[in-house]
């Protein structure tokens, strides 16, 4: 209640599956959303399975994948595999495996043998595009009404790298 992110994302945690507590998904919505407001990674893996398997809200692939892109952005491996998942299967996004491909080459890079064994079982090196760059902008920004999260400006952009130089847009 003191606003300690940590805190707010392991009470969200033992409420969204019973560990120490009573099985509570409204209490595991508040808590979680709350620590996503300031930007708690784990917060928003929480959130996304909650958004899946509508435990606690209205089943919805598309905040599932907003909310695993955002950690996915930040760097987390697995977030980065369920974003590859989302875009093989079509999961809350449109189908395309050369976004595919570039998510699970950032977890590749990162050691993941799980991406490894993706990036084959998807025949995911037949989409890779060395001369894209993917920026993510117009920061997606969640916020909390009655603790129902809504994700404002969520969009990627495309930038060609020109051959000649190593500059990026």
């Amino acid at each position: 209640e003191q606003g300690e992110t940590v805190a707010q994302t392991m009470l969200g945690y033992m409420y969204q599956y019973g560990q120490g507590t009573p099985l509570d998904y409204k209490e595991a919505l508040k808590w979680n959303s709350l620590a996503l407001e300031k930007n708690s990674i784990t917060a928003a893996k929480n959130l996304a399975v909650m958004y899946r398997n509508g435990h606690g809200v209205t089943k919805d692939e598309e905040m599932c994948f907003s909310l695993n892109l955002k950690a996915a952005k930040s760097g987390d491996v697995d977030a980065q595999l369920q974003v590859m998942g989302s875009y093989v299967h079509g999961n809350g996004v449109a189908i395309s495996k050369k976004d595919a491909a570039y998510w699970c080459n950032l977890a590749r890079e990162k050691g993941s043998p799980a991406a490894e064994a993706y990036w084959e079982s998807f025949e995911l090196s037949k989409y890779e595009q060395n001369n894209i760059n993917y920026r993510y902008f117009s920061t997606c920004t969640f916020t909390s009404n009655d603790y129902g999260l809504h994700c404002w400006g969520n969009h990627w952009n495309k930038h060609l790298n020109e051959r000649q130089s190593n500059q990026l847009p």
